[in-house]
């Protein structure tokens, strides 16, 4: 058996370094500090990390290299552009979602092009996950608002 986390961000994130390769680092938040800090003391646990791994790149040599980096500390990334965050993550989520679980309606705005943005974001969720999945054997969590539709 294997647990399979789906959350918006892996826990590392990727970024570039001067001379352009690319940079790991830990991502901030709690439930990459929570669950990251768990899963890497645990040796007996089965698992993989599916998120965002910071960086948006369209190049599949590029894709190619960080899915295959990050397979080593259980990760399978989901590469979203910087339109798709901005209008997903920025627009849907941060603008609507948030407000709305969060008791402040009257800041609550909608605009149908983020939620569009939001049901795309989440379907490239879902086929990353049915590239990885194992049919009856794998426990999926999805985690939080970004990803409700999955």
């Amino acid at each position: 058996m294997r647990i399979v986390i789906v959350s918006n961000r892996l826990p590392v994130s990727i970024t570039k370094d001067k001379i352009n390769n690319n940079k790991f680092q830990k991502s901030a938040g709690g439930l990459a500090t929570s669950i990251g800090a768990y899963t890497e003391k645990i040796t007996e646990l089965s698992y993989t990390w599916v998120g965002w791994p910071g960086i948006g790149t369209t190049i599949k040599s590029e894709q190619d290299e960080i899915t295959n980096s990050l397979q080593n500390i259980h990760c399978y990334p989901v590469f979203l552009t910087e339109k798709e965050m901005d209008k997903f993550y920025l627009g849907f989520c941060n603008r609507t979602i948030w407000p709305l679980f969060h008791y402040f309606p009257t800041i609550a705005s909608f605009e149908k092009e983020y939620y569009n943005m939001y049901k795309s974001v989440n379907l490239k969720f879902a086929k990353a996950l049915s590239n990885i999945i194992n049919e009856n054997e794998d426990i999926i969590w999805v985690h939080d608002y970004h990803l409700m539709l999955l």
